[in-house]
């Protein structure tokens, strides 16, 4: 983070999985209120919208709504962070190269990231498969944290997983043991690795 980072204030967009929704038993909600509870946190403005078409993702348009969120001004864009959850996490790194270099976004914290799965899953193959350059998004991305489990149902190669965000992005990497999906509501590694990223 810059050297003035304690100075900034943080605009905060979490954009979830696949499927999820208003009732989503997902960490969101939880991440929102705690990162608050022992300190004020370094940000103005926190949002959890639910994204286009959640079941059935279309990747331009989940771009084209992360873009709307974040909007054009380079400053606004830079005091931005981005929590993507899974197929979250995938929007936003495509978002982050759509741009062109030259817009740094503040951060990404991405959970239960991953480059391809374990399976079919026809609906996800533009997140999985579509052209992306890795460039532009390494230099709209200066600091990634991703966190990734060692028992994830639908990328079972943690170990690979790991490599990728290391050497696609110059992501730093924390494995959380047992940690599955990332799905259960409480999740303190990710309360954790948001406050590091917001500098708390």
């Amino acid at each position: 983070m810059p050297s003035d980072a304690q100075d900034t204030l943080y605009r905060v967009f979490i954009i979830g999985r696949l499927g999820h929704g208003p009732q989503a038993l997902d960490f969101y909600h939880w991440l929102a209120v705690s990162v608050g509870q022992d300190a004020p946190p370094p940000i103005d403005e926190l949002q959890i919208p639910v994204m286009p078409t959640p079941d059935a993702p279309v990747l331009a348009e989940w771009i084209q709504a992360i873009h709307q969120m974040v909007g054009t001004d380079p400053a606004e864009r830079a005091r931005t962070i981005l929590v993507g959850h899974s197929t979250g996490a995938m929007a936003c790194v495509r978002y982050a190269a759509a741009l062109p270099p030259g817009n740094p976004i503040g951060g990404l914290l991405a959970v239960g990231a991953w480059w391809d799965l374990d399976g079919e899953w026809p609906q996800l193959r533009a997140f999985i498969d579509a052209p992306l350059d890795l460039a532009a998004a390494r230099a709209n991305l200066p600091r990634v944290i991703t966190l990734i489990s060692d028992n994830d149902p639908v990328t079972a190669d943690s170990e690979g997983n790991a490599a990728l965000w290391r050497e696609r992005l110059d992501a730093e990497v924390r494995v959380i043991p047992g940690a599955e999906h990332f799905n259960h509501p409480v999740q303190p590694a990710v309360l954790q690795a948001f406050k590091d990223l917001l500098g708390m």
